[in-house]
């Protein structure tokens, strides 16, 4: 009985067995589909880099091909890098880039297909060869596929394209091999110990930076112009064994740290004076074109009209020296030098005359008077000099001119009278530009001058504005005469 029963739960136990795994055997398999996809994937991955490095050893390594270098046979980049079991599809892309302007592409879209888009003439030695695969694998566990059906990777790799190779003797004046040739080291070292790194005047520029340049490592300023090595080369450009780089008579440290003008320019404000003329010979600013502000350039008031490039106004006759020179005024261009451009007699600077409107350049303006007579008019005969007959009178008429607005009138260069307009004034009449007076004259240069038979000379000029005075008319003599006939 026992051995009945015992037999009948082996069966019932066997049974429960075949259903539990029945139940767990999908789990099971959508396990090892798992496993399955993951390890495809990750083989595809792995076959993928490895053909994206071989195809990129191969395009970098100098050799020939029946087509050319092997750095342009794309076809065989692309067939390398395609070889990718596993891949549902596949895409690959080989590139060029410029190495001095990276990520510059060169042209013809700097790709390369399987026909050769570049030419080997734009490519060289040193660019760089870009390849990139973007690769896509089917997933095909249910579930995940309906979740995620694709997985896609993209994967990209440089490498530098070496078109030529040149060989030659390694350590040849440079026994340490440390950049730095023992020659050179041992004009300023005690030995060849010195790095190329090394910076032994701490002056930024290290010994390879000295060596290049041929300056003092020990000597943080070799040219002693005030600006250290590595500021001449890295900050100013200027040459830092040579102290006045534009040779312009000021040092480069003194431009930079003292005036503040281009060390690489002899004439930085452009006046046709260099820097170092106007700081050490002019004292004008080497910065400003115009130093005195009068319109006129540094260089044009040195070099051309002989001004003072300091002064404004350089003779002094209130016109600033560029309006003399430029002639702003109606009557044009005065001498810059010269207070007095017509000379005129009486020594009207310009800037007087142009202030009350007559031509500085003219000596004639207002216009001299021509003639000069004399005028008797009944009943009493020419009379002067001090005659104590209250009435006695002289009379003298003259040409008229225009643009006067009346005369003087000199006794022996004393101004005994003068007029008010160009017209007839006491004489009367019609006689135009006439003039009459009752003596006593002013006190004559000479107290005894005043005797019969004295000889006057009379002239009469032409004033505009009581102020400028035309040039004297010609004499016209007459003498000191008592008597009534």
């Amino acid at each position: 009985m026992n051995g009945h029963g015992q037999s009948k739960r082996g069966a019932g136990g066997s049974g429960q067995s075949l259903v539990e795994f029945a139940l767990i055997t999908p789990v099971l398999v959508l396990v090892l589909l798992g496993i399955f996809d993951f390890g495809r994937a990750l083989f595809t991955y792995a076959q993928a880099s490895s053909s994206l490095r071989r195809a990129l050893r191969y395009g970098v390594v100098l050799g020939d091909t029946p087509s050319g270098p092997q750095y342009l046979d794309c076809e065989t980049m692309y067939d390398m890098a395609s070889n990718v079991f596993f891949a549902n599809s596949q895409t690959v892309t080989v590139r060029y880039f410029l190495a001095e302007s990276y990520p510059a592409s060169l042209p013809a879209d700097g790709n390369c297909d399987t026909n050769g888009e570049v030419a080997d003439d734009e490519i060289e030695n040193g660019d760089l060869l870009n390849i990139q695969v973007t690769t896509t694998v089917r997933l095909i566990t249910p579930g995940v596929s309906s979740i995620a059906q694709d997985l896609t990777f993209t994967m990209e790799g440089h490498r530098t394209i070496v078109k030529e190779l040149t060989f030659g003797a390694v350590g040849v004046g440079d026994e340490d091999l440390d950049g730095l040739g023992d020659a050179w080291e041992l004009t300023y070292f005690p030995n060849t110990f010195e790095g190329s790194t090394g910076d032994p005047d701490g002056d930024g520029c290290d010994n390879e930076c000295e060596e290049t340049h041929g300056t003092d490592p020990t000597n943080p300023d070799t040219d002693g112009d005030g600006l250290n090595d590595n500021d001449e080369i890295n900050t100013h450009s200027t040459h830092p064994t040579v102290p006045d780089t534009d040779g312009d008579g000021l040092s480069d440290g003194d431009e930079v740290n003292t005036h503040g003008t281009d060390p690489l320019d002899d004439d930085s404000d452009d006046d046709a004076l260099t820097d170092g003329d106007e700081v050490n010979t002019h004292g004008t600013d080497p910065l400003d074109d115009d130093s005195d502000n009068d319109t006129l350039t540094d260089g044009d008031e040195v070099n051309t009209h002989g001004t003072d490039p300091l002064d404004d106004d350089s003779d002094g006759d209130t016109l600033i020296d560029g309006d003399e020179v430029n002639g702003p005024h109606i009557w044009g261009p005065t001498d810059p030098n010269d207070p007095n451009t017509d000379g005129d007699p009486y020594g009207y600077d310009d800037g007087t005359e142009v202030a009350h409107g007559t031509d500085p350049n003219d000596p004639g303006d207002p216009p001299a008077i021509d003639q000069v007579t004399g005028l008797d008019q009944a009943p009493i005969p020419l009379r002067e000099c001090g005659s104590p007959i209250a009435d006695n009178y002289m009379g003298l008429e003259w040409n008229s001119v225009a643009g006067v607005d009346g005369y003087y009138i000199y006794a022996d260069g004393l101004l005994v009278g003068e007029t008010v307009g160009a017209g007839t004034t006491q004489c009367g009449g019609s006689v135009a530009g006439c003039f009459s007076f009752t003596p006593p004259f002013p006190d004559p240069p000479d107290p005894g001058a005043w005797t019969p038979g004295y000889w006057y000379d009379y002239q009469v000029a032409g004033h505009i504005g009581g102020w400028h005075i035309g040039p004297l008319s010609s004499v016209f003599p007459h003498d000191c005469d008592f008597d009534d006939d």
